[in-house]
């Protein structure tokens, strides 16, 4: 199947842009052989294999990982992941081919990090698109309709849910309680273990008014390995309701990112951005 699809501006270093050019070509490859795929019921996933030309093979084999999860009857995404390593892209569409996104967009930088967030109605760029550092920090909004850019903003000038908040939303009971939590319900997965993986997920939620979380809104902003990310999700899946962010003095629907650890013997880390 040929790769006629054009998804939104990726950016490369100069060093940098052939291999990353490269990979996200396979990478889109990958997403597209979607048609092969056993009907999913909601809430399953699909985990198939890949050499570096984006040919299936099997696993011990595989340069990629492809994840395909059915969020309902009318949303699937598909993630994208270098075996043993971190996540590539994520994409939401609106069939099980993945072939018209629809939904949340996230491209990851070669270390894992997100550089670019936004989402697709449709097959089209709509909304705010969100361009972040390596570090992280928010650069840059921006507003797309129907694929045109009719807006751009600098870090100074964020609007909506991504604006900064006075106090953010926090665990209850603050770090002491986010290790005890931890480390009751922490597992290292056994794929990592066994091939001796170890980096840093980080998760971002949406916390709402009242602490608990947005499950729809759940997602792997910073990506270490397939089997680590899962197991961060799961974790915050888990967790109680947490406190809520503050502005002007009341409570307000926020964002919050959490880094989770993993390097066999730190657990879990009480600090997040």
């Amino acid at each position: 199947m040929a790769l006629i699809i054009k998804w939104p501006i990726f950016r490369y270093s100069q060093n940098s842009q052939h291999m990353r050019f490269s990979f996200l070509r396979v990478a889109m490859r990958v997403i597209l052989i979607g048609s092969l795929l056993t009907p999913l019921a909601s809430g399953a996933q699909s985990i198939s294999y890949y050499d570096s030309s984006g040919q299936p093979v099997k696993e011990r084999k595989a340069a990629l990982l492809r994840e395909v999860v059915k969020i309902d009857d009318s949303r699937w995404e598909f993630n994208i992941y270098r075996m043993k390593g971190p996540r590539l892209v994520s994409v939401q569409t609106i069939d099980e081919e993945g072939l018209i996104p629809n939904g949340r967009y996230i491209h990851y930088d070669p270390w894992g990090n997100c550089d670019t967030l936004g989402q697709f109605i449709n097959g089209h760029k709509e909304g705010h698109w969100e361009i972040f550092s390596f570090k992280g920090r928010l650069l840059t909004q921006l507003e797309y309709h129907t694929d045109t850019l009719v807006e751009e903003r600098d870090s100074t000038h964020i609007t909506g849910i991504f604006k900064p908040v006075e106090i953010q939303a926090a665990f209850p009971g603050g770090p002491p309680a986010w290790l005890h939590f931890m480390n009751r319900i922490f597992r290292y997965p056994d794929f990592a273990v066994n091939n001796g993986i170890t980096g840093t997920s980080a998760i971002s939620f949406l916390v709402m008014t009242d602490g608990s979380i947005n499950l729809q809104e759940i997602y792997v902003f910073r990506s270490a390995e397939y089997s680590l990310d899962q197991e961060a999700i799961t974790v915050i899946r888990q967790s109680p309701n947490w406190i809520p962010a503050i502005q002007a003095g009341r409570p307000v629907v926020s964002y919050k990112t959490q880094p989770i650890v993993f390097n066999m013997e730190v657990i879990g880390s009480p600090f997040s951005r």
